[in-house]
C-alpha cells in the first residue's frame, strides 16, 4: 500500500512538472512576441513543447529531483534546480538547431530558462513558504506532545552553527522551544535576522537580556571556542536563572552538521578545553574521606565543579573560598541541595590577603590544601 502510494504521489509530480514547463514555454512564446505569435512558430510549438518536456523530464528525473519533498526545499535543491534547467536548455538549444527550418529566435531559449526555474522553483519554495507560515500560526504556548510550555531559548553564537541549529530548531523543534534570539558579538550582525530570528545583542549583554525576555534555556553555539573562553561565558551566565547547553567542539561535530540531539550540558572537559584526565577513584576517597578540605576560587566554572566532585568522597568539612560574594552564595546553596550530608562552609576572602588567610587557616585548620593547589596549578 505505502509502495503504491508513493508511485502515485511521484507520478502527480512529474504530472505538475509537464504543466508548469509548458506554461513557462507559452509565456516565453507570448512574451517573445508580444502577444501575437507567427503563424509559423504555431505551427511549430507543439514539436517545440514535446522537445522541451522530453529533454526536461529525463534531465530532472536522471539528476533525482521528482523524489525530494518540496516543504523542505532548501539551498540545494535551488542549486540543483539551476544545474538541471541549465544543462537541459543546452540539449534543447542542440536539438531545436536540427529541428528548426527557419530562423528561431533565440531570445525564446533564454525566456523558457528563466521561467523555467522561476516557475517551478517558486512552487516549491512557496509550499515550504506556506507551510512554515502554517506552523507559525498554528503554534502553541506548549508543547502538545507533553503539555508544558515552550523553553524560550536565546543562542549565543550567529554564526554557521548558530544558523544551522536555528534552521533545525525552527523546523523540527518549534513545538518545544520558542527562540527568542541571538547573541553574537560581531557589529555586522546586530539587529540582522536568521531564520527569521533576530540579533539582539552582543554576549556581555547575555545577563540583562535573558532577564528582560525570560529566557528559559541559553545554548552556546560556538564549537571553535576555546576552554578560557568557556569558561568567560560560563561565569556570564552564571547569574542568569537559564540552563546552559552547548555543542561540541569541531572535533566532535559528525560531518560538520549541527543537530539539536548534539547539545549537552557543559561539562568540564569543555571548560578546561582539553580531554579530562582518568582518576583513580579509590585513591582519591581515600585520601579525602574525613578529611577537612578548602578550595579557593570555589565560586568559579572550575572551582565549584571541584566542590561537586569533593563533596561525592564525603569529607569531614569543606570549606569554600571565593571573593565574590554573589559566586559564593550560588555555589554554596547549590551545594547544601545536592550534597545535605557534607558540611560546608564559606569564607569571603582573598587569596592575596595573608592576614585573612592565615586567620581562616588557623579557625578551620584544614588538612588538603597544599594537594589541591598543585593540582589545580598543573
Amino acid at each position: 500500500m505505502r509502495n503504491m502510494f508513493i508511485a502515485y504521489r511521484r507520478i502527480f509530480v512529474v504530472l505538475v512538472h509537464l504543466l508548469l514547463w509548458t506554461a513557462a514555454l507559452s509565456v516565453s512564446l507570448l512574451l517573445r512576441f508580444e502577444f501575437n505569435i507567427p503563424r509559423a512558430i504555431l505551427a511549430f510549438a507543439p514539436k517545440l513543447l514535446l522537445v522541451t518536456l522530453v529533454v526536461r523530464g529525463v534531465v530532472h528525473w536522471r539528476l533525482g529531483l521528482f523524489h525530494g519533498l518540496w516543504r523542505y526545499s532548501g539551498s540545494r535543491d535551488l542549486l540543483s534546480l539551476l544545474q538541471a534547467a541549465a544543462l537541459s536548455s543546452v540539449l534543447i538549444a542542440a536539438v531545436w538547431g536540427f529541428m528548426s527550418t527557419g530562423t528561431f529566435p533565440r531570445s525564446v531559449l533564454v525566456l523558457d530558462f528563466a521561467f523555467s526555474i522561476l516557475i517551478v522553483g517558486g512552487l516549491r519554495f512557496g509550499i515550504r513558504t506556506v507551510r512554515e507560515i502554517a506552523l507559525h500560526a498554528t503554534r502553541s504556548d506548549t508543547d502538545p506532545k507533553s503539555g508544558e510550555p515552550r523553553r524560550r531559548v536565546l543562542v549565543l553564537g550567529a554564526g554557521d552553527a548558530g544558523e544551522m541549529l536555528m534552521r533545525e530548531i525552527t523546523r523540527t523543534y518549534a513545538h518545544r522551544y520558542e527562540p527568542v534570539g541571538f547573541l553574537d558579538d560581531s557589529r555586522a550582525k546586530q539587529n540582522e535576522r536568521i531564520h527569521g530570528v533576530p540579533v539582539i545583542g552582543v554576549i556581555d549583554d547575555v545577563v540583562l537580556l535573558a532577564k528582560r525576555e525570560r529566557i528559559d534555556e541559553i545554548i552556546l553555539a560556538i564549537p571553535t571556542m576555546t576552554g578560557p573562553d568557556m569558561r568567560r561565558i560560563v561565569e556570564l551566565c552564571r547569574p542568569t536563572e537559564a540552563s546552559l547547553r552547548t555543542l561540541p567542539g569541531v572535533d566532535r561535530l559528525i560531518d560538520g552538521r549541527v543537530t539539536v540531539s548534539q547539545l549537552a550540558e557543559v561539562a568540564i572537559e569543555d571548560l578546561l578545553g582539553r580531554e579530562p584526565v582518568t582518576l583513580d577513584t579509590e585513591a582519591i576517597q581515600v585520601f579525602l574521606r574525613d578529611r577537612i578540605v578548602l578550595v579557593t576560587g570555589a565560586g568559579g566554572s572550575i572551582g565549584s565543579e571541584l566542590c561537586k566532585q569533593i563533596c561525592r568522597y564525603a569529607p569531614k568539612r569543606l570549606l569554600l573560598l571565593e571573593q565574590a560574594e554573589n559566586n559564593l552564595f550560588e555555589v554554596h546553596r547549590a551545594l547544601l541541595a545536592e550534597f545535605p550530608n557534607v558540611p560546608v562552609t564559606p569564607f569571603i576572602a582573598d587569596i592575596c590577603d595573608s592576614r585573612r588567610l592565615d586567620s581562616i587557616f588557623e579557625q578551620e585548620r584544614p588538612e588538603v590544601w597544599d594537594y589541591l593547589e598543585e593540582v589545580v596549578r598543573e
